[in-house]
């Protein structure tokens, strides 16, 4: 990743997290705010299941890009093989709800906390984090991924513990 790029994403990023601090709570009742630890419970949770999260912004051009593709894998597996969560980073929770109200989207939205952001050590969107059915973090990618390769991470982590 050329330097310039990285810095605009750092730059973004502090961003983030300085208006995430101070986001005033009524403005997250509909979205579910998640922490880290959050996360990872909901992650444990879904033992023997693949899980895929997905860490977007609205403002994301490639992110945008990619729900379709992310709808249509939400469509070709069971909600007994898939967990599929998107985990907005976005600077507040009202500009998820706005998109939310114009794009509907087939798999849970969340919000991040800053410690989630940390915790997976997010510093570009879009991110996909890919678990295996045995829990084990097996893929990881920062940028946008399109129907085929998204199905192939897939297809590997249902497969990784048989």
């Amino acid at each position: 990743m050329p330097v310039m790029r990285r810095t605009m994403a750092a730059v973004l990023l502090g961003l983030f997290l300085a208006v995430a601090a101070s986001a005033p709570a009524s403005a997250e009742r509909d979205i579910p705010q998640v922490g880290y630890m959050d996360l990872m419970r909901r992650i444990a949770s879904e033992k023997g299941k693949a899980v895929l999260v997905n860490f977007w912004a609205t403002w994301c051009a490639p992110c945008r890009q990619e729900i379709p593709h992310l709808k249509k894998l939400r469509e070709e597996y069971d909600r007994e093989d898939l967990v599929m969560l998107g985990v907005s980073v976005d600077q507040g929770v009202k500009y998820v709800k706005l998109f939310l109200e114009n794009n509907e989207l087939n798999y849970p939205v969340l919000f991040a906390k800053r410690d989630a952001v940390q915790g997976f050590r997010i510093s570009g969107v879009p991110r996909t984090i890919v678990f295996a059915p045995s829990g084990e973090r097996v893929f990881s990618q920062e940028g946008y991924m399109d129907h085929e390769q998204l199905k192939g991470v897939v297809e590997s982590a249902l497969n990784r513990d048989q």
